[in-house]
């Protein structure tokens, strides 16, 4: 749906989840904050700005006097073991005349305990906080008690967009991002089972300069597959001679993985029979553990220009449009956008590597590794053309085993 905000409710892929999560995008263009989307907190109530936003456009400020926090938040609430991410963009102003406070993230309850009096305010499981204060000034992170201090520095961040992410990891860490740099990631990590009713919420306050933010994204996975079920047949479709195995207590975790499996004489696969539409600008998330090995074995996971339903396998291969593959024996990862391709050093054999593939609002596709961004592609895929994608992980593995994992997916 093409809107001023976008919800979209996912019906996972996670055996014994069965209800839905939402994944939800708002740049406030509407001038307004939809009723059915935010409950305001607090006094004066927080206001949408015309021209405040990113790239002129409207903008919110929680806007919270010197006395009470003010704010709001989503109308429903995410379970931390569908490993929610949220993102924003946001441009505050600090000096000794101005000072604001805004803070995000997951609170400790549900979106129906906040009432939305100044009193009754959300606090915060995971989240991240900008403070530029006349005193004290800084940036923070943290998940409880485990935290990361920025400092502001008004040379560097005053009336600057700054773009935050915030990522709960499948061992029940979180990672903290700003402008696609990893800043901090906890060494706390929670039991996400006993995490299932968290309130997405903004709050601040401002004094003498508003702080907007804009941009806002949250979004559990919509696509979790670690293998646990085995090679499911509703889900993924294999291909090649030999087939991909599942190795038990190969993965990540300690739990299980898929090894490609491929013989060297040809590629084996598997493809997801869920497509998803890459104007959604999904991220694709997943771990690659590659092991040195004889020249010839590949490891290779990303979006099909086909669904799973077009093609056989063996000598019948998916067309990939957008990729990571890594040659074990050389050391090298090659990044793929149709026809454009970067390859650099991997040193990542033998351990599992974090990887994500995102398409941009421009059609551009960016590539990370270790949660580091490597590449963004100066070729530029038409988006309105790819509605209907499928996952596609295949590769040889002749010398020895090439596994994935945790692979998801994010709207």
């Amino acid at each position: 749906m093409i809107a001023h905000y976008r919800i979209l409710i996912l019906m996972l892929v996670i055996p014994a989840l069965s209800f839905g999560q939402v994944a939800f995008f708002e740049d406030f263009e509407e001038g307004f904050l939809d009723s059915l989307c935010w409950r305001k907190l607090g006094t004066p109530n927080p206001v949408v700005l015309e021209w405040e936003g990113l790239n002129d456009s409207w903008g919110l400020d929680c806007n919270g006097d010197n006395q009470y926090y003010s704010g709001t938040c989503l109308l429903w609430n995410y379970d931390l073991s569908y490993l929610p991410r949220y993102s924003f963009f946001a441009r505050g102003h600090q000096s000794k005349y101005h000072w604001q406070v805004i803070q995000t993230g997951l609170s400790i309850a549900a979106q129906e305990s906040f009432t939305g009096g100044s009193w009754n305010q959300p606090d915060y499981l995971l989240g991240i906080a900008l403070e530029p204060r006349i005193s004290a000034s800084r940036i923070f992170y943290f998940l409880e008690d485990d935290t990361l201090f920025q400092d502001w520095v008004p040379e560097i961040h005053n009336d600057v967009w700054l773009h935050f992410a915030a990522r709960v990891n499948p061992d029940g860490s979180v990672s903290f991002f700003m402008n696609d740099t990893l800043v901090f990631a906890t060494t706390q990590q929670l039991d996400l089972e006993i995490w299932g009713e968290q309130a997405f919420a903004l709050k601040g306050q401002s004094f003498g300069h508003i702080q907007v933010i804009d941009n806002v994204t949250v979004s559990p996975a919509s696509l979790r597959e670690h293998w646990e079920q085995g090679l499911n047949p509703s889900l993924w479709k294999p291909w090649g001679s030999p087939l991909p195995v599942i190795v038990p207590g190969g993965g990540c975790y300690g739990s299980d993985a898929l090894d490609v499996n491929g013989d060297g004489t040809w590629l084996s696969g598997v493809s997801s029979y869920q497509v998803f539409d890459l104007a959604m600008q999904p991220n694709l998330d997943f771990r690659v553990r590659t092991n040195g090995s004889t020249p010839g074995d590949l490891v290779e996971v990303g979006w099909s220009s086909e669904t799973a339903l077009s093609y056989s396998g063996d000598d019948e291969q998916p067309e990939m449009i957008a990729s990571l593959s890594v040659d074990p024996s050389t050391d090298q990862v090659t990044f793929r956008v149709l026809d454009e391709t970067l390859s650099m050093p991997w040193n990542g054999n033998w351990v599992y590597t974090p990887c994500t593939i995102r398409i941009n609002q421009s059609g551009t596709v960016s590539f990370f590794t270790a949660d580091t961004l490597r590449w963004t592609s100066s070729s530029q895929l038409a988006l309105p053309v790819y509605g209907a994608q499928s996952i596609a992980v295949r590769g040889t593995a002749a010398g020895s085993a090439q596994t994935v994992d945790e692979i998801m997916v994010y709207p």
